[in-house]
């Protein structure tokens, strides 16, 4: 199939039709698409055993969220259907109905109706129940709703040769108030499955389906406000599977199977064909709609090919455009609506993998976004059909239901919500760093298609060696040298890999501080600094930057400083601890750096005022006398007989007389640095 890409441009058009394309992480299987009245719209999905319910803005923007999920916890349920409420007292009301329970003859399987306002409250719950069990969801419009906001359902599983007298065709009438007003079984001789139900007003109510086993006829019954049958008709060859609402006449357009290949045909209020036509038979059919000025909307897909849209005039012979906007996920078109402003809006579902989707508003020319492209294709060929119409006959029973029971819990719920092109492409990229340092952990972020599905990453030697998200968190290496690292991002049939070198060098292997903690007199001032001499940059926990920090008065706590030297960084800390220092007040530096710089050339012991120093003496760590005084505050420049001493920690010893005429003897260690 060759794709010419197209740019619409007509800055008019999207002016007045705005359009967007959402993608929504956290729901799937996204049957349910209603359009309010401020042309916002409300979004109904799966995740897990819960449904799902988001509400938008007109511009695609998310409002809230809701979580509808089963009371009894292994109740499997089925989403159904959502439908504007049409309720002049509550604006913005809207309906939800689906199925809880599997195919088979519990009690306990029915279908749940909900009425919410527009805030997501919940107005009601009421149970639509079967004569026997329920079976799969029909494929067509199960619920309708009339201008005086009166509710029509319609559900049946068909005829089966274990159940043969199965309700056929099953209608239900609910007040707006959650009522149950009518329930109606539509029975006939031949086998027969309702798919669906629709409702021009009170008076004019049709249900559809198909008669038959293997090839099969459609059927249509017209009924009344009391369910009762005003015509019922056969149509020969046309399975009807789907309806897309009401032209402006009056007419009904139904989707139908025919023979092998899909059709689309009008049917006039008095049960005749306005028209039948059928398409190739590789094509198949999955949603149709009436746009605002009576044109026909189609969602189809071709085997092995994305699905796309295409438009008729009301007629159905003179083509109008088709639109494909993706080539990647082929995401099922799951809900198609048409826009009051002429464009249309539809829902595309994710079929494996985690819960997401799409909701795209489009212009009435098929146009999207300008940033994103979309592409034209030939419009699907046309057959015109002559469908025989004959009569069916019905018998109708019924019998209302008893009142209504709490199944379901609300609760609220997240749904990651933002732009996304349907036609993106994936787009690995990553940025490095110049290098990391051996056994630093680093993390690697995905920087390009917002839209990708999935992620895997490999980097051989590394811990771990693989990642399956966006961001590869808590990386490490072991060893230095030139590590290869390589990205593929996936959009559904798509792929992308990108590669890049990463450099790890050796890490730094000093700490900053020779101690960890020390213990300081109150009011005796204390001073650090960073033992590496070596480092490009520094930086302390306040934010300063020189190597020396003076703690003037000492305050108790746990202080960091890092040092950067080439592209590795370690980071150091020590804690001030407040002690008792009885009545001797000396302060002795720890640490000092005899570089002639003016600042900390000297290691000196501080006494306050009637402290009598006596002697003191400095040893290395082999016990050698380094330096020896007395009579005097100690004041050594870290050389022994003009020679300087190495770096190291050397221990002093020093006796004194206090003011209080009490001899001690004081002692602790010094680092000198070079």
């Amino acid at each position: 199939m060759i794709k010419t890409l197209i740019l619409l441009l007509i800055a008019a058009t999207l002016t007045a039709q705005p359009v967007f394309q959402k993608k929504l992480e956290g729901i799937q299987a996204a049957e349910g698409l209603a359009i309010l009245p401020d042309g916002g719209s409300v979004i109904a999905g799966l995740k897990g055993n819960c449904i799902q319910i988001v509400r938008l803005d007109p511009s695609g923007g998310l409002v809230w969220t809701r979580q509808v999920c089963p009371v009894n916890t292994n109740a499997d349920i089925t989403i159904g259907t959502l439908h504007l409420a049409a309720d002049a007292a509550i604006p913005g009301a809207f309906l939800l109905l689906f199925r809880k329970g599997a195919f088979t003859s519990s009690p306990a399987n029915l279908l749940n109706l909900m009425k919410f306002d527009a805030n997501g409250g919940l107005l009601w719950e009421t149970q639509l129940r079967p004569e026997k069990r329920y079976g799969p969801l029909s494929p067509g419009r199960q619920l309708e709703v009339t201008a005086s906001g009166t509710i029509w359902a319609a559900h049946a599983m068909g005829f089966t040769n274990a159940l043969p007298d199965f309700n056929q065709a099953l209608v239900y009438k609910v007040s707006a108030s959650g009522q149950t007003l009518l329930r109606q079984f539509f029975l006939t001789d031949v086998p027969a499955t309702a798919n669906g139900i629709a409702a021009k007003n009170d008076q004019e109510i049709y249900v559809y389906g198909a008669l038959g086993t293997a090839t099969t006829d459609g059927f249509l019954i017209k009924i009344n406000e009391t369910g009762q049958i005003i015509w019922s008709n056969r149509y020969g060859n046309m399975h009807f599977l789907r309806d897309g609402g009401f032209f402006p006449n009056g007419d009904l357009l139904l989707m139908a199977e025919h023979e092998d290949a899909y059709a689309l045909t009008r049917v006039r209020p008095d049960g005749s064909v306005a028209w039948a036509s059928k398409f190739a038979d590789t094509l198949s059919l999955f949603h149709c709609a009436i746009a605002a000025d009576g044109r026909v909307l189609v969602a189809a897909r071709k085997p092995d090919a994305p699905y796309f849209l295409f438009c008729f005039d009301t007629g159905m012979d003179v083509s109008d455009w088709a639109m494909t906007y993706e080539e990647c996920t082929r995401y099922p078109i799951t809900a198609l609506q048409s826009m009051p402003d002429g464009g249309f809006l539809f829902n595309q579902s994710s079929i494996s993998g985690l819960a997401r989707m799409r909701l795209v508003k489009a212009g009435n020319l098929g146009q999207l976004s300008p940033e994103c492209p979309s592409w034209a294709l030939p419009t699907p060929v046309l057959e015109s059909l002559s469908v025989p119409v004959s009569t069916v006959s019905f018998a109708i029973s019924g019998s209302l239901t008893e009142g209504t029971e709490h199944v379901f819990d609300l609760f609220q719920t997240t749904v990651e919500i933002g732009d996304c092109c349907p036609t993106e492409y994936p787009d690995a990229r990553f940025d490095l760093p110049d290098a990391v340092c051996m056994d630093a952990p680093f993390s690697l972020v995905a920087t390009g298609n917002s839209c990708a599905e999935a992620w895997q990453w490999q980097i051989l030697g590394a811990i771990p060696e693989t990642s399956q998200e966006a961001v590869f968190q808590n990386l490490i290496l072991r060893t230095t040298g030139d590590f290869p690292i390589t990205l593929t991002e996936t959009i559904g049939v798509c792929s992308d890999t990108f590669q890049e070198t990463l450099k790890v060098v050796q890490r730094l292997g000093a700490d900053i501080f020779a101690f960890t903690d020390t213990v300081v007199c109150p009011d005796a001032p204390f001073r650090i600094q960073a033992t590496a001499a070596d480092f490009n940059n520094l930086l302390w926990d306040d934010g300063s930057t020189t190597p020396e920090r003076l703690f003037d008065p000492p305050v108790e706590g746990t202080y960091r400083l890092t040092g950067q030297e080439g592209l590795c960084a370690v980071t150091d800390s020590f804690s001030i601890k407040i002690g008792k220092c009885g009545p001797t007040r000396i302060f002795a530096a720890n640490v000092f750096l005899p570089n002639s710089d003016g600042e900390n050339d000297f290691w000196e012991i501080f006494g306050q005022y009637g402290i009598l120093p006596l002697h003191c003496q400095i040893f290395d760590r082999w016990g050698n006398l380094c330096y020896n005084s007395t009579a005097e505050m100690p004041r050594w420049d870290g050389n022994l007989h003009g020679r300087p001493m190495p770096a190291g920690v050397y221990v002093w010893q020093f006796r004194l007389r206090n003011a209080e005429g009490i001899e001690e003897i004081l002692s602790g260690n010094v680092l000198l640095l070079r």
